[in-house]
């Protein structure tokens, strides 16, 4: 944010507002959301559990497909997506009322996005095309559609009359914040890769989250159907 023209010519009047450096914000969101998608675990009391539930999932391609471990993961993660909108939601607030605007908004949500998107990609050392239906995890790209779906479903709810947030533009600012990461500091194009398939891939993607969220309305141990209860 301080080096790359881009970032500092779109960021740099909101980031200086915060009370901490932006880069200490992301590590904090990457640190929030693996608390509560960890606690999300704790709350299902799965039988899962006595497996140990890891979030390393580079080495998993020869363990046995489960769709109750994907909608777990599911689960976990809508828990932690709905902690840190609210987190955010309270960086719009600190600032001053002149400065709690829509843009400013966005751009909040964006540097959330891309928190939990660069924390995901950090766990895999090369490319690794999309699954479905593969591994005990869903692949990350399937895992930041719904995260930021629920990010931004949850900020409308909570929101004043008249915001109007923009689903497309929260992807693709996450993106380039991410990609600017990866790119300046580990020398890799990942993000941008994986960008690609997000794009090739966004109707599959879709029709599998739809079809766990299906089958988890079946599964009573779920945060989110305890919610309901």
């Amino acid at each position: 944010f301080e080096t790359d023209e881009n970032l500092s010519n779109n960021y740099a009047e909101l980031v200086k507002k915060f009370d901490v450096p932006v880069g200490h914000l992301m590590f904090q969101l990457a640190t929030l959301f693996t608390y509560h998608h960890e606690l999300g675990h704790l709350i299902q009391k799965s039988p899962n559990l006595s497996l140990w539930l890891t979030e390393q999932t580079v080495d998993t391609s020869k363990d046995e497909f489960s769709i109750e471990r994907h909608i777990l993961e599911l689960d976990a993660d809508l828990n932690a997506a709905h902690s840190i909108c609210f987190h955010l939601i309270e960086y719009l607030k600190k600032l001053d009322p002149k400065d709690r605007t829509q843009e400013n908004l966005q751009k909040i949500l964006s540097i959330g996005v891309a928190s939990i998107f660069s924390y995901f990609l950090l766990y895999f050392k090369d490319e690794k095309s999309i699954y479905f239906k593969e591994h005990t995890h869903p692949h990350p790209l399937v895992r930041i559609s719904y995260i930021v779906d629920c990010v931004i479903r949850v900020a409308e709810i909570n929101l004043p009359p008249g915001f109007k947030i923009d689903l497309g533009n929260t992807l693709r600012e996450g993106f380039i914040i991410s990609d600017t990461f990866f790119r300046n500091v580990l020398n890799s194009t990942l993000v941008d890769d994986f960008g690609k398939h997000f794009l090739a891939e966004s109707k599959n993607i879709e029709e599998y989250v739809n079809e766990l969220l299906g089958v988890a309305e079946g599964m009573p141990n779920l945060v989110k159907n305890r919610h309901k209860a």
